[in-house]
């Protein structure tokens, strides 16, 4: 490659992936439309949980799935054994998570707080999701919500 082409070919590669940038910004921001739509939610709510679930490669239908059966999107539900939030939390689960995030420890009240909440509880489905990968998801799920 001749060097007068090799500054084209670099801005060539750059608007590449701005392009792809802005191409998976507006997929997410149609999801998350979508899921806002859905489940009758503040769009701002479905975007963070959206964000979140690519974040950690998982669906976020099931993510969603799993926060309408666990809370119905009520931020600030307390479960009868002590979970808390969206996602319906343990303080265990919440202190596995704040370890891995190098935030420990988590004040038990940060989880009623809707980004901290989905953070914790996705990272933990997702690994529960990993560990038992052999299995299937049905298994996981299982486990999440027979939690003690």
């Amino acid at each position: 490659i001749p060097d007068n082409e090799v500054p084209l070919i670099a801005e060539a590669r750059a608007m590449r992936r701005v392009a792809l940038a802005r191409s998976v910004q507006v997929e997410s921001d149609r999801d998350a439309s979508h899921f806002a739509e859905r489940f009758n939610i503040d769009w701002d709510l479905s975007r963070l949980i959206c964000s979140i679930s690519e974040n950690e490669n998982m669906d976020p239908g099931l993510i969603f799935n799993v926060i309408n059966v666990e809370s119905q999107f009520n931020t600030r539900a307390v479960g009868k054994v002590g979970e808390i939030g969206l996602m319906q939390v343990t303080d265990p689960a919440a202190q596995e998570w704040a370890e891995a995030a190098r935030v420990y420890p988590l004040p038990e009240e940060h989880l009623l707080d809707p980004r901290t909440n989905v953070l914790a509880g996705t990272w933990y489905l997702a690994k529960l999701l990993r560990r038992y990968a052999a299995t299937d998801i049905r298994c996981s799920l299982l486990l999440r919500l027979a939690r003690p």
